[in-house]
């Protein structure tokens, strides 16, 4: 089992809503997470950049999912559920806390807030 020593976030009793640029999985710094999760240089085990890439893909795809789905891309305990909450951190909009088990990521669609604003 992997041991992370700094950011963490209980956010599985919150729900949150996002709002993404069109261009943020170009964006992602993939190089900067697998260097700050390896441990150590000599570390056997490397961080599984592309199941992560694979999370994120299918975030930004589905728009959304559940904490609980985060998990199921890190069997080896990477702790991708962190990485994914602090990368996710710049772009929520909101938060709700909705009580035990309900963590849900929403990815905004803009194109319905661009025709909202339009009738309003």
């Amino acid at each position: 089992m992997k041991i992370r020593n700094g950011f963490v976030s209980n956010s599985s009793s919150s729900s949150f809503v996002l709002l993404l640029p069109d261009n943020f999985l170009k964006g992602v710094d993939y190089d900067k997470i697998v260097k700050e999760n390896q441990f150590t240089e000599d570390d056997e085990e490397k961080f599984p950049i592309e199941k992560f890439k694979e999370l994120l893909t299918n975030f930004v795809n589905d728009g959304g999912m559940w904490d609980e789905e985060i998990h199921d891309y890190d069997p080896d305990d990477w702790e991708f559920h962190e990485i994914f909450y602090e990368l996710m951190q710049p772009y929520v909009l909101t938060s709700m806390d909705a009580g035990p088990d309900a963590g849900q990521w929403t990815v905004i669609d803009k194109n319905k807030i661009d025709e909202i604003l339009k009738k309003g």
